[in-house]
């Protein structure tokens, strides 16, 4: 069931809306497809993490986005 963050909004909801609000949740969500994902932890000398940030903060990047940059563009390199 998916859950529904409550807010002064809904406390003013009519009945009607509330019994229509009620039937939507009750109705069965689609199934979202799954992407295959592997969890990875890794342990980064503390000086390297350093840089890292600094990089991803002045890119706007974020840690799993760079990473995952790096492993493309090096399987890119790597092809040819």
């Amino acid at each position: 069931m998916a859950k529904t963050k409550l807010s002064r909004k809904n406390a003013s909801m009519s009945v009607q809306e509330q019994e229509v609000a009620l039937q939507q949740l009750d109705k069965p969500q689609p199934k979202r497809k799954k992407r295959a994902l592997q969890r990875v932890t890794v342990d980064v000398p503390k000086p390297l993490y350093d840089d890292i940030k600094i990089e991803i903060e002045e890119t706007g990047q974020t840690l799993k986005g760079f990473f995952i940059a790096l492993a493309k563009n090096y399987f890119k390199q790597k092809q040819v």
